[in-house]
């Protein structure tokens, strides 16, 4: 009769463990999940971040090149032809007015900045153009040279 007992008992500690596995697994599982999405989610703002403060030192790159000024306000982009406007947006945004409402959302743009008063050669922290939350890789973007090149070479009216 022990030899049964004995039986149950095991069979209740074995039950026991495998819920214990089982429920560790669920609830490792879900951490894990949780962690994915956090991380995920929180990369996906900064490639947003990112690609619109880019977006936003093109346009001003463009604007200063062909008008030899930083320009005054966000409607000032609207002056672009709309062949300009299919260039600048072309592999990063679908319609224009989109863009538009998603930089102005996402990127600072100094419209007080003075090229000519800036030191321009020895930039180290550019700030005239930056997004309104912190990211990261800003200043290894092709655009971000590409821009203060742009300011070192045209002179400003």
């Amino acid at each position: 009769m022990s030899t049964g007992v004995e039986s149950n008992v095991n069979q209740t500690v074995l039950k026991r463990f495998a819920r214990g596995w089982v429920i560790g697994g669920l609830f490792f599982f879900a951490v894990i999940l949780w962690l994915g999405f956090f991380f995920g989610s929180r990369f996906q703002e900064e490639e947003a971040n990112r690609k619109a403060t880019a977006m936003a030192m093109k346009l001003v790159e463009t604007y200063y090149l062909t008008r030899a000024q930083w320009p005054a306000s966000w409607s000032d982009f609207d002056q672009f032809t709309e062949e300009d406007r299919k260039k600048l947006i072309s592999g990063r945004y679908l319609d224009w007015t989109g863009a538009m409402k998603e930089l102005q959302q996402r990127v600072m743009i100094d419209f007080q900045f003075k090229p000519n008063e800036a030191r321009i050669k020895d930039f180290k922290d550019f700030s005239a153009i930056k997004p309104f939350v912190a990211t990261q890789g800003i200043q290894e973007a092709e655009e971000y040279h590409q821009l203060l090149d742009a300011l070192r070479k045209v002179p400003t009216r």
